[in-house]
């Protein structure tokens, strides 16, 4: 579960305090799909990445699992978001140099897993988004929708409980978008992941159980 209370987010600049998000209360069940939209600059990628403990609040407290985010040491976010989140993000996030198959294996080596294990799930990764054929690819042998599917296996890889999506089907056609949308979906009603998906496309938040509206930092 996720819950954030009494959440602000304030950055200065020169003598100018910014204000991103004010006094966001939420709270985000387990195996719940919930879809975050807004206009640009509304805050909403800023709440994903508080959600994903990649920034902390100014104010307020957030709860994972019971856990206080505010209260851990560096290592220790590091070690919740590896056991506990996973991303993907519109622009996929591949490492250029490195194949379909070493790009999902990518998370696995962090955990300290064994070659073989990491190469082994990988591969079932690969298998489960329909890319088993093209996991010796490069990223720019690969076309777009393929390319949001091999971060797709990298978020499958580690087994997290909770999937954070930032604007996933973004960079993606029609077709492409409901396929990534529909594996969403799946992940969320058969296997039971909870996805926060942050999205500006009314037809992609269709897909989620929730709709959560953010204006001018705030939840409308």
């Amino acid at each position: 579960m996720i819950k954030l209370t009494n959440i602000s987010k304030k950055y200065q600049q020169g003598s100018q305090e910014i204000i991103v998000l004010k006094n966001i209360n939420l709270t985000i069940q387990q195996q719940e799909f919930v879809a975050i939209m807004g206009p640009s600059g509304s805050g909403k990628s800023t709440l994903m990445n508080l959600i994903g403990c990649l920034d902390q609040p100014s104010e307020g407290e957030l709860l994972i699992d019971g856990i206080a985010t505010a209260q851990l040491k560096d290592h220790e976010l590091c070690d919740l978001r590896n056991q506990t989140i996973s991303f993907v993000f519109q622009n996929f996030n591949l490492l250029a140099k490195q194949t379909a198959l070493q790009n999902v294996e990518l998370p696995l080596i962090y955990r300290k897993i064994s070659k073989k294990e990491r190469i082994e799930r990988a591969k079932e990764a690969l298998a489960r988004v329909g890319l088993a054929e093209r996991m010796n690819f490069l990223p720019s042998e690969l076309s777009g929708g393929q390319m949001q599917r091999v971060a797709i296996a990298r978020a499958l890889v580690t087994d997290s409980s909770l999937i954070l999506a930032d604007e996933p089907t973004g960079a993606l056609d029609t077709k492409n978008s409901r396929q990534i949308m529909e594996f969403f979906n799946e992940l969320n009603v058969i296997e039971n992941k909870t996805i926060v998906l942050i999205t500006h496309e009314p037809e992609v938040a269709e897909y989620a159980s929730r709709k959560i509206i953010i204006r001018d930092g705030a939840i409308a």
